[in-house]
């Protein structure tokens, strides 16, 4: 695959692919919470929900991602919406792909 650049003065459409964007890969089950001393401590979700605001550690991933707002959307509005562009057999497996494609 390849995509062009967008020009400085183009604005941004539905359909454009933007790479890298920061992807966070979140685990409920074992977060690394920063406590108000600084110090990193292991808890999980229910366990840190009980706080007003809990701070943790987040593992970025460079990922793909694909414009999901309408133009229409995209030429007024301060945030626009990306989904995640990941490979077919990655997100549905490939026993999967054969049900698929037998319908």
């Amino acid at each position: 695959m390849s995509y062009e650049l967008l020009a400085d003065d183009q604005l941004i459409r539905q359909g454009d692919i933007f790479f890298p964007l920061p992807c966070p890969n979140i685990s409920l089950d074992h977060v690394q919470a920063i406590s108000k001393d600084g110090d990193l401590e292991a808890t999980n979700w229910i366990s840190a929900q009980n706080s007003n605001t809990v701070l943790a550690t987040v593992e970025l991933e460079k990922a793909w991602g694909i414009v999901a707002t309408q133009d229409c959307d995209a030429t007024w509005r301060s945030s626009i919406s990306l989904f995640r562009i990941r490979p077919f057999e990655e997100v549905y497996g490939q026993k999967n792909l054969l049900r698929i494609l037998d319908g």
